[in-house]
């Protein structure tokens, strides 16, 4: 509970995915809105993917939901009203947001991802309505600063007290997974083709591991069938890999699985995969090194800072990068540097590493460690700027 002597008046209003919902930004708000309660903040979120028609109450914080704009730009402005806030801080990727309402917010703070080099033009002049400036990472504090931008670095964090190292036999039992396999896993969203989290690249080199170890497995989860997105299970067909894939029921995968049960699966993991084109941070990556799970990372944006190359994880070179229709450059992992990495960790001693993984975490990303060294500094310098040095 906050202390009497703490001064708590500035109010803050979020826009992000609703914290009870399975995205990447839906876990950072669900690790941080209970963490600023508790010590003290008034706060309000408005939740432009998980909530409609009209607010709740979710512990004690005020939920609104969507109004109009599918990202909540028109609610950033109306409820921000409402709630009378002093800022309004946005996670979320601000390429998709209106201009004419981001103008007409009296303080907005853009928690933004970098996940392109450079800083696509539809970012930076949004960039530029902004009161504050908050990079997750320091990939994109430095492609900013490459903009002449001013941010302040926030990293995305882990409850570290939930991912843990725990029994990966008895994981792998809960799960019906062999214990006598190798297992690579990934943990992604399955929404575009090309995938952003290149689960073609990862199955090809995931085809030459397994014709080597044929006791090895390759663990999604995900949704192998997904409109709009790549074709997981038809390509594994296609490889001839379709008995080495692992994977959950589709109803289980999109409701079932809650953090606890994450940490179970992550468990059962040798090695996770994520050698994603282009990532703003990527939350399984420290998630998987929380739980002494040791990653193969693509050597690209935000990736490579999130581990210590060759002591927590290893990276994958990329092959080539594509120019993308904002302007800017994504990456394509090299499916033989991805499989030589695979091979290395195959006789690393893993344990060693995920040791190493695990106290990297808990020094930088852990939840509780980041909101008291940087998010309560943050918000207390905006507070004092608005209260007690207003600027004229």
């Amino acid at each position: 509970m906050p202390t009497e002597n703490k001064d708590r008046r500035l109010r803050i209003l979020f826009n992000s995915n609703a914290p009870y919902t399975t995205s990447g930004y839906a876990v950072q708000m669900g690790l941080l809105l209970p963490l600023l309660k508790d010590d003290g903040w008034i706060q309000a979120m408005i939740n432009f993917y998980g909530l409609e028609g009209g607010s709740i109450d979710l512990n004690g914080i005020k939920m609104y939901p969507k109004i109009g704009d599918v990202w909540g730009s028109d609610a950033m402005r109306s409820h921000a009203l409402d709630f009378k806030a002093d800022v309004v801080i946005s996670l979320q990727d601000i390429w998709t947001l209106d201009f004419n309402n981001l103008a007409n917010i009296k303080r907005w703070i853009a928690w933004v991802p970098i996940d392109m080099q450079p800083v696509p033009q539809a970012i930076y002049d949004r960039l530029k309505l902004c009161y504050r400036i908050i990079t997750c990472s320091k990939f994109g504090q430095k492609e900013l600063e490459k903009k002449g931008m001013y941010s302040t670095y926030i990293p995305f964090t882990v409850d570290t007290e939930i991912f843990k190292p725990m029994d990966k036999m008895q994981a792998r039992k809960d799960f019906n997974i062999p214990q006598d396999i190798f297992l690579f896993g990934m943990v992604g969203a399955n929404k575009d083709n090309p995938p952003r989290k290149s689960f073609q690249e990862a199955m090809e080199a995931f085809k030459m591991f397994h014709d080597k170890h044929p006791q090895s497995g390759l663990f999604f989860h995900t949704l192998l069938w997904q409109t709009g997105g790549f074709p997981i299970a038809d390509y594994a067909k296609f490889l001839g890999i379709e008995k080495a894939i692992y994977h959950l029921d589709w109803y289980e995968e999109m409701f079932k699985i809650d953090r606890p049960a994450l940490v179970k699966i992550i468990n059962c993991f040798d090695v996770l995969l994520s050698p994603s084109r282009n990532e703003g941070f990527g939350v399984p990556i420290i998630e998987a090194q929380s739980c002494s799970v040791v990653p193969i990372v693509s050597n690209f944006s935000a990736m490579p800072e999130l581990i210590i190359p060759e002591v927590t994880g290893e990276l994958c070179e990329i092959i080539y990068k594509p120019f993308t229709p904002l302007n800017s450059y994504t990456s394509q992992p090299d499916v033989k540097s991805l499989y030589d990495k695979m091979e290395k960790l195959f006789i690393a001693d893993r344990v060693k590493m995920g040791e190493a993984g695990r106290k990297y975490i808990l020094e930088n990303y852990d939840s509780k460690k980041v909101t008291k060294e940087k998010w309560l500094p943050f918000l207390e310098r905006v507070q004092d700027e608005i209260y007690n040095n207003p600027i004229t």
